[in-house]
């Protein structure tokens, strides 16, 4: 064997081998020195190790490691993280540079139309350590890792902004709404965008202009729909760190969440109209509220759903909720909402391009945020234990 060759198969078993020991060993304590013993569908899980083999980008294996019908053996629980849930800890190692290791609990409604993640993400880790979460009994859980930031963007839902530390032993209230002395202790994209609309009315109106160019746009065909998907995780609260005792700290949030109707294209397409104009659509999802569209051809497209399905465009409702949070002592971590949608698939045509062709969009995504019968957003809302701020 050549010693090029023997080098390079050297180099893919020590990946391999890498891949089939790297993961997330069960503890009881938050030092990671008593073990603790999980089952996956009633058979011990070897090692008590929860494997990370399959990364975020892995689309063969639905960007993870699936692990079905969880249970925990002999964990103390705790009723606020819910009834019967296992407090357990994970012992992570040290991640490769740039890389994350994140674990995850299974959503039961559609993802990977609004968001990339398969579940709803509770534990991220850029370092080694021993990390806590909470299991249920029967929660399937899903381990992956990223690489690099665009991958890794995935996972960085938490809101860009100052942390602010707080002793968390007693309850008390965060309030979410920025005034001329306070800093806004929750966010969202579109919360953001709505901030845009408020306080700069110039790009508004420029909006407005730009939505009047835009072609009228009627659906053609739909395809699927109407079905539930979960939109975007987010943070609702910065990372608060809980140093104190006994056993966990507990704080009242006063969050104030977001969701805006969102479009989603399969790809980015631009057309020309008669007098030299451009319009388009861009990849990806595309919320409404956060104005970045090609002169308001997705407004069009919105509208026209909104028609067909008997709904209305939503620019950013904002929905007040207060939430009680109870966070593990030792713990670092923010609280997140995920929103549920409800969507329809199908092709749009918007008029004729500079040439007398058809302006088609193709399997073209419409969601509405979902609304429960209190009028609140519907979704889920889960604390996510991280690394660092």
């Amino acid at each position: 064997m050549a010693l090029s060759t023997l080098v390079l198969s050297l180099a893919l078993a020590s990946v391999a081998s890498a891949a089939t020991t790297t993961g997330f060993t069960a503890y009881k304590d938050s030092q990671c020195t008593v073990p603790l013993e999980i089952k996956e569908d009633g058979d011990s899980i070897p090692n008590n190790k929860l494997l990370a083999d399959h990364s975020l980008a892995d689309s063969s294996h639905a960007s993870g490691h699936y692990y079905l019908d969880m249970e925990v053996v002999n964990a103390t629980t705790s009723g606020s993280a819910g009834v019967g849930a296992a407090n357990m800890y994970w012992k992570v190692p040290e991640p490769d540079s740039g890389c994350k290791f994140v674990l995850m609990r299974e959503a039961k409604i559609g993802w990977g139309d609004m968001n990339p993640l398969p579940g709803y993400m509770v534990m991220r880790a850029s370092r080694e350590g021993c990390y806590y979460s909470a299991v249920s009994p029967g929660d399937t859980l899903i381990t992956s890792y990223c690489c690099g930031s665009e991958e890794c963007n995935k996972v960085n839902i938490e809101y860009n902004g100052n942390s602010q530390k707080r002793d968390l032993t007693e309850a008390h209230s965060i309030e979410v709404r920025e005034t001329s002395t306070t800093k806004r202790s929750a966010l969202s994209n579109a919360a953001r965008a709505a901030d845009v609309v408020n306080n700069k009315q110039d790009a508004a109106r420029d909006i407005a202009l730009k939505r009047d160019d835009a072609p009228k746009c009627t659906i053609t065909k739909k395809t699927q729909g109407p079905f539930y998907s979960s939109g975007p995780q987010r943070s609702v609260t910065q990372p608060e760190r809980c140093d104190t005792g006994p056993a966990s700290c507990s704080h009242t949030v006063s969050v104030s969440t977001d969701a805006s109707t969102a479009i989603s294209n399969s790809r980015t397409e631009t057309w020309t109209l008669t007098g030299g104009v451009s319009i388009g659509v861009d990849v990806g999802v595309n919320f409404i509220a956060d104005f970045e569209t090609h002169y308001g051809l997705s407004f069009s497209v919105a509208n026209a759903w909104a028609t067909e399905t008997g709904t209305t465009v939503t620019t950013g409702t904002t929905n007040g909720t207060s939430q009680t949070v109870s966070q593990q002592v030792g713990t670092l971590g923010f609280l997140s909402f995920t929103p549920v949608y409800q969507c329809w698939r199908g092709e749009a045509n918007c008029g004729k391009d500079a040439n007398g062709k058809d302006i088609v969009i193709t399997n073209n995504l419409f969601c509405q945020p979902t609304l429960g019968g209190d009028g609140k957003l519907s979704g889920t809302y889960n604390m996510v234990y991280i690394s660092d701020f």
